[in-house]
């Protein structure tokens, strides 16, 4: 399923509609039928529960029409895409709406059957915003850092290894990194900090919002400059042969069954060797796409949690940044 919690004036100021006589309702009080999830605040909610192969739709925060198209059967590819095998997850489409003087178009991101099959009940978070101011340092940013720091010491003071891996979080990320023979790199950073007294790095304020919130929620984030990254875009698993070059340089070949994101230029993150080359975030990038890698047993609230503490870090020195798209996609079918 794919839903983004949005704001209240959005619904107010969203057109939405699907294909096929599935009627979608703009609400302002939480309503969320499916049982197994946590209710979104302000969500979009569908009159009727949605049939195995449809998905729910993604709200435009910008105030941008979204048409939900139904996903292809398995074996097809969806309507006006060319890629990575079979698609299941429903698309989000841009209609021509205006910002100001300019349109927009949220990039598209959807997800292939085999990742569906790979990685049965995992999440995927996807934040999307423009307008970030990534050039220069910010003293909100820094001291929210060392704030941070101080709380992460203070709350692990006396941890052992045993005792960050006794998280649950932390133990899921951990189980799915033995698979491929790592370590969690999120746990050999709060170590780092609440044990050896080191701090948060400085890259580039963008990337520093993706640090902060993780060493708080422990959700394992990518972050892409939108403008290296070309359509489609899909959300899968890595098959023999796939490889990635990495940010400095290295060449890695993937292990089979990793999740990933490719492009239309090949891998562009993988969960065990991270990014390319091709897409990372510099002091030039403006538009900036978060993605949050959750495997089974991850709650899709603490996901949720996780992109707006992102957001919120952003705004310490973006406040008029602009989110694009704010959603999780899952491979769960909620039943009743």
């Amino acid at each position: 399923m794919c839903w983004p919690p949005t704001d209240r004036s959005a619904l107010a100021r969203s057109s939405v509609r699907t294909t096929g006589g599935r009627n979608w309702l703009r609400q302002s009080r939480p309503s969320w039928p499916h049982k197994c999830l946590e209710p979104p605040s302000q969500s979009l909610v569908p009159t009727r529960l949605p049939p195995q192969g449809e998905r729910a739709l993604a709200s435009h925060p910008g105030g941008h029409g979204i048409e939900g198209v139904p996903a292809a059967s398995r074996g097809t590819l969806a309507p006006g895409l060319t890629g990575q095998g079979r698609q299941f997850e429903a698309i989000c489409r841009l209609q021509s709406c205006p910002r100001g003087n300019a349109s927009f178009a949220m990039l598209v991101i959807t997800a292939t059957a085999e990742w569906e099959r790979s990685h049965p009940s995992a999440i995927i978070g996807l934040l999307e915003i423009s307008g970030v101011g990534n050039a220069q340092t910010s003293s909100e940013l820094d001291e929210r850092k060392r704030q941070t720091e101080l709380r992460l010491r203070e709350r692990f003071k006396g941890y052992a290894r045993r005792d960050f891996l006794s998280l649950p979080v932390m133990m899921t990320y951990h189980q799915y990194y033995k698979r491929f023979g790592k370590t969690y790199h999120v746990l050999l950073q709060l170590e780092s900090i609440a044990l050896k007294g080191k701090t948060l790095p400085s890259v580039t304020p963008a990337v520093d919002a993706t640090f902060l919130a993780e060493v708080d929620t422990l959700v394992l984030t990518a972050a892409h400059d939108v403008s290296n990254l070309g359509e489609p875009v899909s959300i899968d698993v890595a098959r023999e042969a796939d490889f990635i070059t990495q940010m400095k340089g290295d060449r890695k070949t993937i292990p089979t069954g990793d999740m990933i994101m490719r492009d239309a230029k090949g891998v562009c993150c993988s969960i065990i060797y991270g990014q390319d080359d091709r897409s990372p975030v510099s002091p030039e990038t403006t538009r900036v796409l978060y993605v949050a890698y959750a495997p089974a047993g991850i709650p899709p609230n603490l996901v949720d949690t996780h992109l707006r503490a992102i957001e919120e870090n952003i705004r310490l020195f973006s406040q008029s940044a602009k989110v694009e798209q704010r959603r999780l996609l899952s491979t769960s079918i909620c039943a009743g």
